[in-house]
C-alpha cells in the first residue's frame, strides 16, 4: 500500500536532513531539530528553500516560526498547510 502524500513529504524532508552530514544520520520524524542543534537560523532558511523548490510551494511569512521547525514532522505539516492554503482548502 503506497504511503500518503504526508508520509512521502516527511520522508523527503528527513532524507534532506540526513544529507546535511554524518551527524544528522540519526534524525527521525520527531527529532527536535532546533533544540538538538541540527538546525540554526541559516539551516532553517536552507530547509525552507529546499521545501519550496521540492514541493512547489511557498512558505508564507507567518510560517517562519520556530514551532514550525521543531521536527521533520512539524515541517511536513507546514508543507501540507501551505499546499492547502495555495489550493484554497482550509
Amino acid at each position: 500500500m503506497p504511503g500518503t502524500e504526508h508520509d512521502e513529504t516527511l520522508a523527503r524532508i528527513t532524507e534532506y536532513l540526513h544529507g546535511l552530514g554524518a551527524d544528522h544520520a540519526d534524525i527521525g520524524p520527531d527529532t527536535e531539530l532546533i533544540e538538538s542543534g541540527y538546525l540554526d537560523s541559516l539551516g532553517i532558511v536552507a530547509l525552507v528553500a529546499f521545501v519550496e523548490d521540492t514541493f512547489d510551494t511557498e512558505i508564507p511569512e507567518d510560517g517562519f516560526r520556530p514551532g514550525n521547525f521543531t521536527s521533520p514532522r512539524a515541517v511536513a505539516a507546514l508543507v501540507a498547510g501551505s499546499r492547502a492554503a495555495r489550493a484554497g482548502r482550509p
